[in-house]
């Protein structure tokens, strides 16, 4: 019968053998991954010669600078107004039926129409929401590029002003 073990001698690695056995397991990966390697430089080395790549590391020294800037600028009226026209954009494309749009649009395309068809076109409740929904933005974008002008000369070519 064997003798029982009673004591466990581990071997220690030197730091020669371990830096050998990771530069092998980085050579594998290498070998294993050479054409995205590849690309990857080829893509870093486009970003250099552009200068994105600077501008980047720039970017990335300055983080926390650059993002308290933004959160001040989002914490002002201005900037509320920003994030709530964004928020409210992306609710009316969520309702776009894209799908139907895409087969009105080449649908356009094929069919000639005279100014009689489009004035039947426009009487269609559809069209009319779309009208008004169109005019109501060019009102709000009316109010908002006049507010910055001198109020004398917006009412001046206003008729009821």
């Amino acid at each position: 019968m064997a003798a029982p073990i009673d004591q466990i001698v581990r071997q220690k690695r030197t730091a020669e053998e371990s830096r050998q056995e990771d530069l092998e397991v980085l050579l594998q990966a290498l070998s294993e991954n050479k054409e995205a390697l590849l690309d990857a430089v080829e893509i870093l080395a486009w970003l250099r010669d552009r200068g994105i790549l600077r501008l980047l590391k720039g970017f990335l020294s300055s983080g926390e600078e650059i993002l308290r800037d933004v959160v001040h600028l989002l914490n002002t009226p201005e900037g509320k107004r920003i994030l709530s026209n964004i928020t409210q954009s992306g609710v009316l494309l969520s309702k776009l039926d894209l799908s139907r749009l895409s087969v009105e649009w080449s649908d356009l395309d094929r069919e000639k129409k005279g100014w009689r068809e489009v004035i039947k076109e426009v009487r269609d409740p559809e069209a009319v929401t779309g009208f008004l929904m169109l005019l109501q933005m060019m009102k709000g974008l009316s109010r908002t590029a006049g507010s910055g002008q001198d109020e004398g000369r917006h009412k001046a070519g206003d008729p009821s002003g």
